[in-house]
């Protein structure tokens, strides 16, 4: 049986029973591993009707603290010692989820002190079991002596001043969130300008680049017909004394 099927047998047994059996439903609920959560249980027109009984004031006393309680807040409960252990463990799973909503990195001494606990292998088992009802998620730092907080389910929420409290928590995180999208933005900013900049830079220095290879093109090719024209000036003066020899051997020979 699913958690939803689990509350919604509880639910509709407490329809159908009658005033003098609800607080055995009531104790059923409390006493369920399945159920952590109890909203809708207080929700229900049964319990609504039994609150204005004031001889099942302690009944709905038990349930709120189920629903939105800690294990401190139980101490003073007149009905502490029949709810059974199964229901007290999950008191204490319950109060880690209280504990873990409100910080995201509880420290062993933190969770022992609030529990009333004195073992650490006991709390680290707690802390599994709240792994494993899927009321908590994070890893348990055995060296830090620490439980790390990745998510936790919600509570039930109790009286208007815990909804204010909610509502302030989402606007902080929304200025805060705000915050860092106008600091990704500047960010953002600051790269694309950096971004202009650097291909600004690579098209000059391309340019500085293609006009130094043609300056160094244009140079080689001068140096080349410089050459050229050297070596063809060359070649003529040496014809040009071939044929000055030839002519003066001529002469003389007509001299003689």
């Amino acid at each position: 049986m699913t958690v939803i099927d689990s509350l919604k047998s509880h639910l509709d047994n407490l329809r159908t029973a009658n005033m003098e059996n609800v607080h055995k439903v009531v104790l059923q609920i409390v006493q369920d591993p399945e159920v952590h959560v109890f909203g809708e249980v207080l929700q229900e027109p049964a319990i609504l009707q039994l609150k204005q009984d004031e001889s099942f004031k302690e009944w709905i006393h038990l349930l709120e603290i189920f629903a939105y309680g800690t294990w401190r807040d139980a101490q003073d409960c007149k009905l502490w010692s029949i709810i059974g252990d199964e229901a007290k463990k999950k008191l204490q799973r319950l109060t880690i989820v209280q504990l873990a909503c409100q910080q995201k990195q509880l420290h062993y001494s933190t969770i022992m002190e609030t529990l009333g606990m004195d073992s650490v292998r006991e709390l680290e088992d707690l802390i599994i079991d709240c792994i494993e009802y899927r009321l908590v998620r994070g890893k348990l730092d055995q060296k830090q002596q620490l439980f790390q907080v990745e998510w936790t389910m919600g509570r039930d929420v109790a009286t208007t001043s815990q909804l204010d409290e909610m509502i302030d928590g989402f606007c902080r995180w929304e200025n805060n969130a705000q915050l860092l999208l106008q600091k990704l933005n500047s960010q953002l900013s600051y790269i694309q300008q950096k971004e202009t900049e650097f291909e600004m830079e690579r098209s000059t220095s391309i340019k500085q680049m293609e006009s130094v290879q043609r300056q160094v093109r244009e140079q080689h090719s001068k140096q080349e017909q410089d050459m050229e024209m050297q070596t063809c000036n060359e070649r003529r003066d040496k014809r040009a004394k071939r044929r000055s020899g030839t002519l003066h051997r001529g002469s003389q020979e007509e001299l003689k």
